[in-house]
């Protein structure tokens, strides 16, 4: 139908082959950007978390094991689960970890939105374990911490004590 969808990394969509004749939903695992072309039937994608509905607009999911974000970019969507139906207009995004309600809207707080989509990790409060988790998945990586460190080690560069 003209849309694009980028798939984030560890992400995958699942969709009939009746899409775009019948319905245009799919089911997304992951995270994915979405660039909705504007049609009759309605756009939605279905999460373990909730399900989002549009008729065309820029948005983007987030739907993992540790949480559940929606942020739009340009138009509106309707985010819903078995008990809420909430609106979300550009610039707003609703971040959770499990069910949601009106007051988890909130706005677009940094430039460059979503960050994976402009290869940019953002963090705000963000502890370390999460951001390595994070680096881990998208560079399908394992990061291993010693217990013990020994030795002394010059301060002079951070890319030298980056690669210690």
């Amino acid at each position: 139908d003209g849309s694009k969808v980028v798939l984030n990394s560890d992400s995958k969509i699942i969709f009939d082959e009746d899409y775009n004749i019948d319905n245009r939903s799919i089911k997304l695992e992951g995270e994915a950007y979405f660039d909705i072309v504007k049609g009759d039937i309605p756009f939605i994608v279905d999460t373990q978390h909730g399900k989002i509905t549009v008729l065309g607009t820029i948005f983007n999911v987030h739907a993992r094991n540790n949480g559940f974000e929606v942020g739009v970019s340009q138009g509106n969507v309707k985010v819903s689960n078995a008990t809420l139906d909430l609106q979300l207009r550009e610039g707003q995004l609703i971040n959770v970890s499990s069910n949601f309600s009106s007051g988890d809207i909130s706005e677009i707080y940094y430039e460059d939105y979503p960050d994976w989509i402009n290869q940019k990790l953002y963090c705000d409060h963000t502890s370390l374990s999460d951001l390595c988790a994070e680096i881990e998945r998208t560079f399908n990586i394992n990061i291993k911490f010693s217990k013990i460190i020994l030795g002394t080690f010059p301060t002079k560069s951070i890319l030298y004590m980056l690669m210690i």
